[in-house]
């Protein structure tokens, strides 16, 4: 788990590790500290002694960056076969590893594992925001069934990988994901879809649960569009070059998809509708 200032989200978190069933060989927490400038390193220090627990600091370097050092300490450990990623505000289901261990024995030939992310909200969802709001891409909530899945839908709060991978050389790219400022997103996504496009297959397990807290500020329009173009801009690193024909480095069936979207928020909002203009 890389963590960045979570100082408000990691007491429910650590929690309810505390109460984690242990799959069978056991399991480790390692919690990689990305810059905090928060009373995150306290939050910690207070669960040293209640769970198996290690912690690394890192100047602040970028959540991808610190997963990777964490591997880098992880790696070490010869008899740890499958490693778990999640996240800093996701709170796990009791029997969240026995699940993800028994997902990985019964599906030997898949090396990546995904498991549900529900939301988990912070106060009363607005309705318009179940109404035009993608979950998925702006809150992590997953939508799969189980069994195979394509790896670019296993998302960060909420997998595991086998140790084979990492030692074949895969690591994150440090370039994406959370960082300072406006960055691109798609960190994990990237990795697993890099993962698929190597030969690696994943798997969907729905038993092993999540609870992804969502802040209220984050069910705001301005967050919202933030997290849009954050997307968009992780898109446009993941995508294949496009063949179609360009303009100023830019393909120019996005021109026209461009035109057609202003001339309709426009006519959305001379209509007053706002569902529409949104």
């Amino acid at each position: 788990m890389a963590t960045c200032n979570g100082a408000a989200t990691l007491p429910k978190v650590l929690d309810a590790y505390c109460a984690l069933a242990a799959p069978h060989g056991g399991w480790n927490l390692l919690v990689i500290d990305d810059g905090s400038s928060d009373a995150t390193p306290e939050v910690v220090a207070r669960y040293a002694a209640r769970l198996p627990l290690r912690y690394l600091a890192q100047a602040r370097s970028g959540k991808n960056a610190a997963l990777n050092a964490g591997l880098a300490l992880a790696l070490a450990q010869t008899d740890v076969q499958l490693f778990v990623f999640t996240d800093d505000d996701a709170t796990p289901e009791p029997d969240w590893l026995v699940r993800l261990a028994a997902c990985a024995d019964a599906q030997p030939d898949y090396a990546i594992f995904g498991g549900a992310i529900e939301p988990d909200w912070g106060c009363p969802v607005p309705d318009w925001v179940l109404r035009l709001v993608p979950l998925g891409l702006t809150y992590a909530v997953t939508n799969a069934v189980d069994g195979p899945v394509f790896p670019g839908l296993v998302w960060g709060a909420n997998m595991a990988v086998r140790r084979a991978v990492f030692e074949a050389g895969h690591r994150f790219d440090h370039t994406l994901g959370p960082n300072a400022g406006a960055y691109a997103m798609g960190s994990e996504t990237e990795f697993n879809r890099r993962l698929g496009a190597a030969g690696y297959l994943a798997w969907f397990c729905g038993a092993a649960r999540v609870g992804h807290f969502i802040r209220p500020h984050q069910l705001q329009a301005h967050f919202i569009l933030s997290r849009a173009y954050r997307y968009g801009r992780g898109a446009c690193i993941q995508q294949r070059p496009d063949e179609a024909p360009q303009l100023l480095g830019v393909p120019r069936w996005m021109f026209a998809k461009l035109a057609r979207e202003a001339l309709g928020a426009l006519r959305a909002f001379v209509a007053r509708e706002p569902d529409a203009c949104f």
